[in-house]
């Protein structure tokens, strides 16, 4: 689920609360001081970038889901409302456009 890093701080925090988000992948020096204390954050930088760096890379990425109708994307929009709502993306759909 994207999340608008310019977005103040409290708007960060209820994207990610209201999506549910138990992992995040950022950069090194993204300032997630106002994120959910759950929220792991993966630094991208230090991820897996070839089959040598496995053994060094505190982090790496699971196998993807083999049901073409998981869950591939989270969209958050605030519509007219001002809310954030949560639009749900199967891998059919996201191959698809």
């Amino acid at each position: 689920m994207p999340v608008d890093l310019a977005s103040p701080a409290s708007r960060q925090r209820l994207l990610l609360e209201r999506g549910l988000v138990r992992a995040a992948v950022t950069s090194a020096g993204t300032d997630v001081a106002g994120w959910p204390e759950d929220v792991q954050t993966i630094i991208v930088e230090a991820m897996v970038t070839g089959p040598g760096d496995a053994a060094a890379a505190p982090h790496s990425l699971p196998a993807g889901p083999q049901d073409p109708h998981a869950l591939a994307y989270v969209l958050l929009t605030s519509g007219s409302t001002g809310e954030a709502r949560m639009s749900w993306w199967p891998m059919t759909a996201c191959s698809t456009t």
